[in-house]
């Protein structure tokens, strides 16, 4: 994975063209756990799991054992989660999609998880990114030398990817400093052939007129197989 080179004067360009801030929609803290801790679900054939849901997400969650075996269960918010019986039938070693629809009360969402039964092989995973543009987001911005910069993350390869984490050194070329560099989650699924867009900030004193930085992505196969690529933050 290269590293990027971010040109800033062109930056000055693109927020005399801009019309204003962009604001992030709220995304609903929901999720399914598997023993207390969010993820991928363990368990083999025959077996029971306990699957839970975060609180105050009352949900509906669609498990495909494959074929045309689907069992669907609601999950009360008071409950918080169920014990599922993983059926004898379902093959060893494969990976089930769990969906979990549902509200917390202001807002509708839709997840999945993935049920790991047995040991499952890895796959093959491929992501990289491409940067787009740079620019501040407001006179604010500007003021404050915080310089936003999208990115695109694609999977060419042929097997999706899920939990995707992105980070990048502490530190940029020409003192500039990222705001943020640990890796955080940027998606819960880029399907193969699928792409998501980013925006990561930056702190540049006034005259830098480029720097150059070292992204890496974390992200995991279908069979919760952990891939890294790049330059990875220090831990």
């Amino acid at each position: 994975m290269r590293s990027v080179m971010i040109g800033i004067i062109a930056a000055l360009l693109v927020f005399s063209a801009s019309s204003g801030v962009a604001v992030a929609s709220e995304v609903p803290e929901c999720y399914i756990t598997y023993s207390g801790y969010p993820g991928v679900l363990h368990g083999s054939a025959g077996e029971t799991v306990y699957m839970g849901v975060s609180t105050a997400c009352p949900a509906t969650a669609t498990i495909y054992w494959g074929g045309t075996n689907t069992q669907v269960i609601d999950i009360d918010q008071a409950a918080g989660g169920v014990y599922l019986d993983i059926p004898m039938s379902v093959k060893n070693n494969s990976t089930r999609i769990v969906e979990l629809d549902g509200t917390n009360g202001t807002a509708s969402y839709h997840t999945e998880a993935r049920l790991v039964i047995g040991n499952p092989p890895e796959l093959h995973l491929q992501l990289d990114f491409y940067h787009q543009m740079a620019y501040w987001r407001s006179y604010a911005d500007y003021c404050a030398r915080t310089l936003s910069a999208d990115y695109v993350l694609y999977n060419p390869g042929d097997n999706d990817a899920y939990a995707i984490m992105v980070g990048e050194r502490a530190s940029c070329s020409n003192g500039v400093e990222p705001i943020g560099h640990s890796l955080s989650l940027v998606s819960d699924k880029i399907p193969a052939g699928g792409m998501i867009n980013i925006t990561r900030q930056y702190r540049v004193s006034q005259g830098v007129t480029y720097f150059r930085t070292y992204l890496g992505i974390r992200a995991e196969d279908v069979n919760g197989y952990v891939h890294d690529f790049g330059v990875l933050p220090e831990e």
